[in-house]
């Protein structure tokens, strides 16, 4: 009989980033355009969205994730929207079994144009961390790149404290349990730049 191995889901980070507009959108008045690089307007746009779903028994340290991000998004254009999730699933095992762990790195772009079919090599060739890590890409379609703020009840006028705990408060109704790290920095032009990272530790439980 094999051994029994309970797997355990390690910490997983998933972080996202997002502008939100402290004002509401006004009217054009008296013929004047409206500036196409607001960030807000550009989001309108239909962009393409793909899931890069990356699979290696690797350690990968956050430097290495952050380096492999950085690069995912520098071969894209015009990004709207990114989000990245990390998951590690480790086996505990006797002595004598093999010990594993499995990353997957998760890599969401939205937009005007995306990485070419050279990305799985380019980032061999690039990270040597990622020999013999498998890539799969998801199509998530083309139109407006989602707001991953929605949902969370954020309106306008809504001070970084109360944004905060608005989006934790959604991530508990959601049952997410893990520590849940939400930063709102605003920036100059009258936005909020939105991070959110969830870290969360789950038993899987040994199969059958």
């Amino acid at each position: 009989m094999p051994n029994a191995r309970s797997l355990r889901l390690l910490p997983t980070t998933l972080a996202l980033t997002a502008l939100f507009a402290l004002t509401g959108l006004g009217a054009c008045a008296g013929g004047e355009e409206l500036d196409s690089e607001d960030p807000l307007l550009r989001a309108a746009e239909d962009v393409q969205g793909v899931s890069y779903e990356l699979s290696t028994a690797a350690a990968l340290s956050d430097a290495d994730i952050q380096g492999i991000v950085d690069f995912v998004q520098a071969q894209a254009q015009d990004v709207q929207r990114a989000a990245v999730q990390v998951q590690r699933v480790a086996a505990d095992a006797d002595a004598d079994a093999d010990a594993d762990e499995l990353t997957t790195l998760s890599i969401e772009l939205w937009a005007a144009e995306l990485p070419g079919e050279g990305l799985e090599a380019a980032l061999s060739q690039q990270f040597a961390v990622l020999d013999g890590a498998a890539l799969s890409v998801v199509e998530l379609g083309m139109g407006p790149a989602p707001d991953p703020v929605a949902g969370h009840g954020i309106e306008p006028g809504d001070s970084p404290e109360v944004i905060e705990q608005k989006i934790v408060d959604d991530l508990r109704a959601q049952g997410i349990e893990g520590e849940i790290v939400v930063t709102v920095t605003p920036t100059e032009d009258g936005h909020h730049e939105i991070s959110v990272e969830v870290h969360d530790e789950q038993d899987l439980g040994a199969p059958e």
